[in-house]
């Protein structure tokens, strides 16, 4: 199953159009790798057929599959270590100076199989735990993503044996999850409950998330082109409050974006604070 050079430019515009991944020139083998499995199990026969069946739009299933195969979901447990050192060291527990009755808002953009949110509430759960209950502190937690398929992983909260070890302590294990058979491991129902699991693409409208303190929009933004970036960010920049801050990746930066953030340190590490 070869794709042409015709076909790998259909293709590349139908994923742009779609879900806003810019495909690089030469990517033809990334492509066919990852299809192959997909047109086998569709009876698809070659990759002229695919995209006359996606443009015709005769499959929401289909369209679906190719995007869960050719959106990347890498991710880890506390990946970066300094955005959660910062929920830890700082934001939680300032909300607990100020006693502030309201939950904190956060969201977490591209949340793949849900390793980003559920960081999130184990730190919150760990502040809590320490906490005299008139210093507890809540929190909305939302987790949106493309792919109904890592969403579906998230919700379920079933982790493999290699997953968890990407970033857990053995007293997170222990303490949030229940083995199960075949090396899985179930996160608690305590977690599952405190994350708000949404189908998004970032592409489309998303300003009835509402307000948020902090927003994770992390190492996705690679993927897009710069005017699509811009344009997300400017869009970001409007859900978040006053001061609020925005995680990017460790490797991304607000480039074409720099009207709407300042660069802030938040010991450890940075972020980008909405102007």
């Amino acid at each position: 199953m070869e794709l042409n050079s015709g076909e790998y430019a259909k293709f590349r515009e139908y994923l742009r159009m779609s879900c806003g991944i810019e495909l690089g020139d030469n990517k033809q083998y990334l492509v066919t790798s990852r299809m192959r499995k997909l047109l086998i199990s569709n009876k698809i026969d070659d990759f002229s057929e695919l995209i006359k069946k996606l443009q015709a739009s005769c499959s929401s299933t289909l369209k679906q599959e190719v995007l869960d195969a050719m959106t990347t979901n890498e991710t880890s447990w506390f990946r970066d270590g300094y955005p959660y050192d910062f929920l830890e060291k700082q934001f939680f527990p300032q909300w607990q100076q100020d006693n502030l009755t309201k939950p904190a808002r956060i969201w977490s953009a591209a949340c793949s199989t849900g390793q980003e949110p559920y960081s999130i509430s184990m730190i919150l759960s760990e502040i809590n735990r320490l906490a005299v209950p008139s210093r507890r502190v809540s929190a909305n937690i939302i987790a949106t993503d493309v792919s109904q398929s890592v969403l579906t992983a998230a919700k379920n909260g079933l982790f493999d044996q290699f997953s968890v070890m990407r970033g857990l302590t053995p007293d997170h294990l222990n303490r949030y999850f229940l083995a199960q058979e075949n090396e899985s491991w179930q996160i608690n129902q305590d977690l599952r409950s405190s994350i708000d699991f949404r189908l998004l693409n970032l592409q489309n409208d998303f300003s009835n998330l509402g307000q948020f303190d902090l927003i994770f929009c992390r190492n996705v933004l690679i993927y897009f082109s710069a005017e699509l970036k811009k344009d997300i960010l400017c869009r970001i920049r409007r859900l978040l409050q006053p001061g609020g801050l925005l995680f990017l990746g460790s490797s991304e930066s607000i480039t074409g974006a720099e009207e709407f953030f300042e660069l802030t340190s938040c010991h450890p590490g940075l972020a980008f604070r909405a102007k």
